[in-house]
């Protein structure tokens, strides 16, 4: 583990604790925290329905990143989180456009490069692009949870 993700897990359970213990309103922290927030509240989201949370936050080459990386059952599932508000007009699944979706294959496949090198066999794994949409409320409590499963077409793969 990463001293950065030290300090984002870290992050992640100060922020959570004080918003259980109402010393903090979601809308009152800076988006990156915020962010941090809504990703754990879709992992334990996630934890609940049996996947295996493996990686969070994992950056490949180029500044590129995947927000979840988890298991379900016997395949990879790699997980983009995407938070807006519930009267948005701009909806979740319109910010996955051609060029995020590019770097969510780019960003996988060193991934799985690293996997192969750490000696993990990947010949037969099972990889699957998901996508969870979260809707909150005014003051910033997550809602609605939508999660596209195989978001990302195969013929998009470049793995």
């Amino acid at each position: 583990m990463s001293l950065k993700s030290i300090l984002q897990n870290r992050k992640r359970n100060k922020t959570f604790r004080q918003i259980r213990r109402g010393t903090v309103e979601i809308n009152t922290l800076p988006p990156y925290e915020r962010g941090l927030y809504y990703e754990e509240f879709v992992c334990r989201w996630l934890k609940k329905r049996g996947y295996r949370i493996l990686d969070r936050n994992y950056y490949g080459r180029r500044r590129r990143e995947i927000d979840i990386i988890a298991k379900d059952k016997d395949t990879l599932v790699f997980i983009e989180v995407k938070a807006r508000r519930r009267n948005s007009v701009y909806t979740a699944l319109k910010a996955i456009d051609r060029k995020k979706r590019l770097s969510l294959m780019l960003v996988s496949r060193d991934y799985i490069r690293q996997l192969e090198r750490s000696g993990i066999d990947v010949e037969d794994l099972k990889i699957r692009y998901d996508v969870v949409a979260l809707a909150f409320d005014r003051e910033g409590v997550p809602g609605c949870i939508d999660h596209y499963i195989s978001y990302l077409e195969p013929k998009h793969e470049l793995i």
